[in-house]
């Protein structure tokens, strides 16, 4: 029993010891400032920024970019296109989500070259990313 209560002490000696972050402190989250880091500077923009240069770039013998990918409304036309999907194409008869649109897009407008199956992810994520013109 007194070492129950001795441990006990202890801890609640060692917490006062501990200081208070003003932030957590004032809101009474104790995540309030990891929270904060996220919205001031999210990670995950940083995909969204590079899937949008990859979308954009031209690139492959003919240098297009895939703005002229038909996602399902029509050449080029992105505006609501990413809720639509996955849906069947006519012109691969299957049935392709974003991912392997981009891929069909890519070898058909002739906008080849070697991307890592990370660099497809950053153009998905900028294509389903709610301030994209795809999600419009």
């Amino acid at each position: 029993m007194k070492i129950r209560l001795g441990i006990c002490a202890a801890a609640a000696a060692i917490l006062h010891l501990v200081p208070v972050s003003p932030v957590s402190a004032q809101s009474g989250d104790p995540l309030a400032v990891g929270r904060k880091m996220l919205v001031d500077d999210n990670p995950g923009e940083l995909w969204i920024d590079q899937g949008q240069a990859l979308f954009y770039e031209k690139r492959g013998p003919k240098k297009v970019s895939l703005e002229q990918c038909d996602f399902g409304m029509g050449t080029g036309k992105l505006e609501g296109a990413a809720a639509r999907l996955p849906r069947y194409f006519a012109d691969t008869d299957r049935v392709e989500d974003l991912e392997s649109r981009l891929l069909t897009c890519m070898t058909r407008l002739g906008a080849t070259g070697h991307l890592t199956p990370e660099q497809v992810a950053h153009m998905v994520a900028y294509l389903i990313d709610p301030k994209s013109p795809i999600n419009k």
